[in-house]
């Protein structure tokens, strides 16, 4: 009798689909999109936007100026706009301003086509990304200034008053609803990579939700060590965590104080609070505990707090033009030297994972990209430090083991091969490929018995698998012709 059909070997991770996706959808793909759509272009425009859209609401042409050219510079915006296949958040950001671009025109010249194209560009910018969920409460904060539309004259009754306050609150019924729907289905599904984090506590969720928020600050000012990935921390400081609790407790008391005498530091600040609160991480999707494109939108709200009050905080000065030349141009130098650094580390893989690596500590995600990649290359002895580095980190982490049963596999060291996803399996009891690959190398071992078990048992994991029932097909003719 022949040995297992050796196609099925070399496809042993992928059912029909997966193969027919992996030829359809290669890397360039992304890359001809991104062209097409231009995602530098895209972030122009939102920049542009921007600056359109305060100076709409506010009417001051300088400042409003200034917290675009941050917008558009910041280094933190780099990975939103060099990530070929992120083309959401600057698509979903588009869809954001224009919203409250066309809700300040719904506000000064109110009618139902005014408001029907408000409420479609709202959905269309949940539809690009769930992250604008958010975005009917900063249109309150707008309500509240620049748009000053909760204030009252003395000419205002009691009923003029109450009635404005309903229509404000009123109008933004139906965008809760669609953020309400949103979330729903988000939720829904996101469910099966919601349940792989959900070991972790809601208390080191919290505790890491209250660190990032400081972190986005600290990276703002000082915009060191950004990276693609964060390694979530469950061992944070009792230290680090107490103080990002006093820095936004201090903040948000000091912006409530303030509301009337500076309403742009309330607006700003709680444009932050809000806008980070779907990706904080209280509800953890993904292995990581922050990420860079998460500040996309929220920083406006610093940008906004940091040049309206440098602007107040310097009426006074003698010199005061000159003084916010100065400032303004270093910020712009400063912004552009390191916006052009961060660019640099996307220029391939290996830089990237490298960098991510210089950057942060106990990085298993960059040590397993990093080896991916080195595969990838035929750098096999490269990329087995790589992925074994990744479990000195992380020794749970099965995709790094089947990475290594594999290379294990096809260079014919069997032996280790069935190690590798013994390991895998343990860390790893549910997944069918793994199963699968474990019964292929045991079936070319001679252990007919157990190869057959463990393709019996993935099919009761996934019945449909045609591969899975090639092989224990062939594991049973060749444990027949045995006997």
């Amino acid at each position: 009798m022949t040995t297992v059909n050796k196609k099925n070997i070399l496809l042993r991770n992928l059912d029909r689909k997966r193969r027919i996706k992996l030829h359809i959808i290669p890397p360039l793909i992304y890359h001809i999109v991104a062209i097409i759509y231009c995602k530098a272009n895209l972030h122009f425009l939102n920049s542009t936007l921007l600056f359109l859209l305060l100076n709409r609401y506010t009417d001051f042409l300088w400042r409003s100026a200034a917290v675009a050219v941050l917008f558009a510079l910041h280094p933190l915006h780099v990975e939103s706009v060099a990530w070929a296949a992120e083309r959401k958040d600057v698509l979903s950001a588009l869809f954001w301003l224009l919203t409250l671009y066309l809700y300040a025109k719904y506000v000064k010249r109110p009618g139902l086509l005014p408001y029907t194209l408000v409420l479609t560009s709202f959905a269309m910018g949940l539809l690009a990304k769930p992250m604008l969920v958010t975005l009917p409460f900063v249109m309150l904060l707008l309500d509240y200034w620049p748009l000053r539309r909760f204030e009252s004259t003395f000419k205002d009754s009691i009923k003029r008053v109450n009635n404005k306050l309903a229509i404000i609150f009123i109008d933004k019924i139906p965008f809760i609803l669609l953020t309400v729907a949103s979330s729903t289905i988000t939720i829904y599904a996101q469910k099966a990579v919601i349940s792989s984090v959900s070991t972790t506590s809601i208390t080191s969720r919290i505790f890491n939700a209250l660190a990032a928020y400081q972190s986005y600050l600290f990276k703002t000012i000082l915009p060191l060590d950004l990276t693609i990935f964060y390694p979530f921390n469950h061992e944070l400081p009792i230290l680090q965590i107490l103080c990002a609790t006093v820095l936004l407790l201090t903040v948000t008391t000091i912006a409530v104080r303030q509301r009337q005498a500076k309403p742009y530091f309330f607006v700003g600040w709680f444009w932050y609070l809000l806008t980070l609160i779907p990706v904080i991480g209280i509800v953890q999707v993904g292995l990581q505990s922050m990420a860079d494109r998460y500040t996309y939108i929220p920083l406006i709200g610093i940008f906004l707090l940091i040049v309206w009050g440098i602007d107040e905080i310097t009426k006074e000065l003698l010199y005061r033009r000159t003084v916010l030349t100065i400032l303004t141009m270093a910020t712009i130098l400063a912004c552009s030297v390191t916006t052009w650094r961060q660019v640099s580390y996307w220029k391939n893989n290996t830089t990237l994972f490298t960098h991510a690596l210089n950057s942060t500590q106990n990085n298993f995600i960059a040590h397993f990209l990093l080896g991916c990649d080195l595969e990838k290359k035929g750098q096999l002895n490269e990329a087995i430090v790589s992925y074994k580095a990744t479990l000195k980190v992380n020794p749970f982490y099965g995709a790094a083991y089947a990475k290594l049963g594999k290379i294990s596999y096809e260079a014919g060291n069997l032996d280790d091969a069935i190690d590798y996803y013994y390991k895998e399996l343990f860390v790893s009891p549910l997944s069918v490929n793994c199963r699968n690959n474990l019964g292929i190398a045991l079936a070319e071992k001679g252990k007919f018995d157990e190869a057959i078990g463990h393709f019996t048992h993935a099919l009761t994991l996934e019945p449909g698998y045609v591969q899975v029932q090639n092989n224990l097909k062939h594991a049973l003719e060749m444990k027949n012709a045995g006997n």
